[in-house]
């Protein structure tokens, strides 16, 4: 881990780095950049469930728009370098779903993982 890495790293708070940490041991390929914007659909995803009540369609178009963006103002508050790295793949992404190309979940992920 770099330098600026581990200062991006050092901003998450105990559970996002425990998953940080999971993630980084399911996944020892992945660059740091994946693994923070992992970090942020797991915890949009919690948020996401938590508010529903656990009753969540993750197919449901307004479902996948919201946790798009909701990674993204993520990104763009803690971590704007990643952001800025991964800004038009979540245009183009929230652009997809609004147009209907994207129509499941797995879709959006298999395009960021």
């Amino acid at each position: 881990m770099t330098g600026v890495e581990q200062a991006e790293f050092d901003k998450l708070n105990s559970e996002q780095k425990e998953e940080y940490r999971y993630q980084q041991r399911k996944h020892p390929n992945w660059d740091h950049k994946k693994l923070m914007v992992k970090v942020g659909f797991s915890e949009k995803v919690d948020e996401i469930v938590d508010k529903n009540g656990g009753d969540v369609d993750p197919n449901d178009r307004d479902v996948m728009e919201e946790l798009v963006k909701g990674v993204g103002n993520w990104l763009k508050r803690t971590l704007p370098r990643i952001w800025n790295g991964v800004k038009e793949l979540f245009s183009n992404i929230l652009t997809s779903i609004v147009n209907g190309v994207i129509n499941f979940f797995d879709e959006i992920l298999s395009q960021i993982f």
